[in-house]
């Protein structure tokens, strides 16, 4: 299918603020499609008291503003959820991209600051009732989905297609999945 050339971007929001945080570089997992830039740092390149003056430097300035966190692991951060709770007692909106480390308690939680979490799901750390488990409880407080990563590797490859079919048999969890491309 051929959609054309690309005509016009168009921010349906302009009077909110975007920030795109990638707020550290460690993960729990090593994924081998996955930059080791992502995973294989010491968490943070600054001091949480700067990072805490950034973030209120851009609720104190902008009207409205809309974030979007992820890392490496941005669960991981030990200054994570004191984030999400600035943001969200502020009135603005914040949501996330994670591999669902944390228990299903912690998400549970911090289910109730965010307007969404982005499961990501990888083949080579499956835990698949774990991660369905983890997506319906947060869908309780917020929107949850999945992205499935699909690894060329034959075996990495059926293993999502397993995942696959396990999420499509639930109406209450939205999926995406995605080919990894050596």
């Amino acid at each position: 299918m051929n959609i054309g050339p690309l005509k016009e971007i168009r921010n349906m929001y302009p009077d909110v603020y975007q920030v795109t945080w990638i707020i550290n570089n460690i993960c729990n997992n090593a994924c081998t499609y996955c930059m080791p830039g992502l995973f294989a740092g010491k968490n943070h390149g600054f001091e949480w008291e700067n990072g805490k003056r950034f973030v209120e430097y851009i609720l104190n300035t902008k009207k409205s503003s809309h974030w979007s966190i992820s890392g490496g692991e941005p669960t991981m951060s030990p200054f994570f959820t004191e984030l999400t709770k600035m943001i969200y007692d502020s009135g603005n909106t914040v949501g996330f991209t994670t591999n669902g480390v944390r228990s299903i308690r912690y998400f549970n939680e911090i289910a109730k600051y965010v307007n969404y979490i982005s499961f990501s799901w990888h083949p080579e750390y499956p835990e698949e009732n774990l991660m369905v488990e983890k997506l319906l409880t947060t869908n309780l407080y917020t929107q949850a989905a999945i992205r499935i990563m699909c690894p060329a590797p034959k075996e990495l490859w059926d293993k999502s297609m397993k995942m696959i079919k396990r999420v499509r048999q639930n109406k209450h969890i939205a999926f995406e999945s995605v080919k990894i491309i050596e």
